[in-house]
């Protein structure tokens, strides 16, 4: 005589085929071998309800993956945004050790030399409303951040910009309006004295005017 045996996948989605697979013979022949219809309803309900608990588990497999997408996104945007913000407050000649903890800025450990003041600072304007500044970092070492400062004729000095680089392009430096340029260099909480100035359109009309390349 034939042997005949009932196996059970262990995948869920195994499972589920055969719990379907069981519903659809007992639909078709359950009442046939003598049993009744709460029987037949007892087994289509297993295997139904398994079946939508699958389903729902799968969605919300997929609405996660995408929620952690998102959120990953979102971290790294969030990211980007706040180390540019702990760069610009870290450089900000107003802020004080105790200011800095606040935001959690800690000082480094890394002991790289003194912060000298930059030099050979130029400044060359273009036609076009830009000027291009470029200076020397005098000793110090690579990851410097330079803090660039502007003061038009009323001699009041402005923060323009940081920068990691020797050069420089100021956006905003209107033909003929007298600005004067200098640097600082910043480095581990310190900050060195202001580089020499320079100065544009100063005593004199757009002469000297070049046009950027």
């Amino acid at each position: 005589m034939m042997e005949f045996k009932f196996v059970m996948p262990s995948s869920d989605t195994g499972v589920d085929a055969k719990l379907t697979q069981f519903k659809t013979g007992a639909q078709a022949e359950l009442l046939n071998l003598g049993y009744d219809a709460a029987d037949l309803d007892a087994v289509v309900d297993a295997a139904t309800n398994f079946h939508t608990e699958l389903v729902a588990t799968e969605n919300a497999r997929v609405v996660y993956r995408n929620q952690v997408g998102t959120k990953d996104e979102t971290k790294a945007a969030s990211i980007e945004t706040i180390r540019m913000w702990a760069q610009r407050v870290k450089t900000n000649p107003l802020a004080t050790p105790e200011i800095l903890a606040k935001f959690g800025i800690e000082p480094s450990s890394v002991v790289a030399g003194p912060v000298t003041s930059p030099n050979n600072l130029s400044a060359q304007p273009f036609a076009n409303g830009t000027c291009t500044l470029k200076w020397s970092g005098n000793g110090n070492v690579s990851g410097t951040t330079y803090v660039i400062e502007s003061a038009l004729s009323n001699g009041v000095w402005n923060w323009v910009d940081n920068t990691t680089k020797k050069t420089y392009t100021d956006e905003f430096a209107t033909p003929g309006i007298q600005r004067t340029y200098r640097v600082r260099a910043q480095r581990a909480g310190l900050t060195s004295p202001p580089s020499s100035e320079t100065s544009i359109y100063f005593g004199e009309g757009e002469d000297g005017l070049e046009l950027a390349a």
